[in-house]
């Protein structure tokens, strides 16, 4: 079975288009985008909807977590 060349070229453009695609978003994310340092301690989450589901005690997210380095 012969291959289409339009197919061809097709598949290698788009191939070429997600690679190039990484390659910049990949570059942007390891510039621009840094976690922070260190997690740690409690926080409370409060809204309407969550006081009234759990009103006592408080809906605590406790993160644990060394970051980036």
């Amino acid at each position: 079975m012969k291959a289409n060349p339009r197919t061809v070229v097709l598949y290698l453009g788009m191939i070429g288009f997600i690679v190039l695609s990484f390659g910049a978003i990949s570059s942007y994310g390891t510039t621009y985008l840094r976690a922070p340092q260190a997690i740690d301690g409690r926080y409370a989450l409060s809204g309407p909807t969550i006081d009234r589901c759990f009103a006592k005690p408080p809906l605590l997210i406790v993160g644990q977590s060394t970051g980036l380095r």
